[in-house]
C-alpha cells in the first residue's frame, strides 16, 4: 500500500511509519511523486498539506496521505479556532469535494491526527503513566502543564536538542514498542491518536 507521510520532521514521519503500519497491518511504502517539503512545523506543513494532497492524488498512485502535527499549547477539544485538528478536519472536508476519480482508481485517502503536546508523548505514554491527553488538556485548564515538551525530549532523546540522526534512532525504536500496544496509545489518546485510528480502520479494505 502506498501512503505519504507528512509531518513537522524527518524523524516524526520515521517513527509515524512504524504506527500507520501497525494500525494497517502491512508494510506501506512511500509513493512516488512525493513532494519535496522546504518548510516544517505546523504552519509550513499546514500550508502545504492541500497542495501534495492534490498532487499525489491527481499524478501519482498513492492509496492514501497521513498528516500528524503537534498540538503545542492548543486544545484538541475545545471547539476553538486554535484546535488544530478541527483546522485539519475542515480542510480534509474540503479537499475530499474536489477530488474526483482518477482513472478508474477512487480518491486518495485521508488521515489527520494531532499530538497533545508532541508525538514525543504518543511515544513515551506506555513507559509513563503521567502522560495522555487528558492530563495536557486538565494542564490547559489550569494554565499549568503537567509536563513540557522540553521534559518530553529529555525522556525520550536523553538530552534537550537531539540531532536528526538521534531523534531519529530514539523515536523509530519507541514506535516499534508503542506500535505493539495501539489500544493502549489510543485510549491515552483519544482525540488526537483515537480519530485518526478510527481513519485508519477503515482503509485496511486496501491494504
Amino acid at each position: 500500500m502506498r501512503v505519504a507521510i507528512l509531518s513537522e520532521s524527518p524523524a516524526d514521519e520515521a517513527a509515524l511509519r512504524i504506527l500507520v503500519d501497525a494500525a494497517l497491518g502491512v508494510t506501506t511504502t512511500v509513493p512516488t511523486g512525493m513532494p519535496p517539503l522546504r518548510n516544517r512545523g505546523w504552519p509550513g506543513v499546514r500550508d502545504v498539506f492541500p497542495a501534495v494532497v492534490r498532487q499525489l492524488h491527481f499524478k501519482t498512485a498513492a492509496d492514501g496521505i497521513f498528516l500528524v502535527v503537534d498540538s503545542n499549547h492548543a486544545s484538541v477539544v475545545e471547539n476553538s479556532p486554535k484546535n488544530r485538528l478541527i483546522e485539519l478536519r475542515q480542510m480534509v472536508a474540503t479537499l475530499r469535494k474536489e477530488l474526483k476519480p482518477v482513472g478508474g482508481y477512487p480518491p486518495i485517502k485521508i488521515a489527520v491526527g494531532v499530538a497533545s503536546p508532541a508525538i514525543e508523548a504518543w511515544l513515551l505514554c506506555r513507559e509513563h503513566g503521567d502522560i495522555s491527553e487528558a492530563a495536557w488538556e486538565q494542564g490547559l485548564a489550569a494554565q499549568r502543564d503537567p509536563y513540557s515538551k522540553l521534559a518530553l525530549k529529555k525522556r525520550l532523546y536523553g538530552v534537550d536538542k537531539p540531532s536528526l540522526a538521534l531523534a531519529t534512532d530514539c523515536m523509530v525504536k519507541a514506535a516499534h514498542v508503542i506500535g505493539r500496544e495501539l489500544p493502549l496509545l489510543e485510549a491515552r489518546f483519544p482525540n488526537g491518536f483515537g480519530s485518526m485510528m478510527r481513519e485508519l480502520r477503515s482503509w485496511r479494505t486496501l491494504a
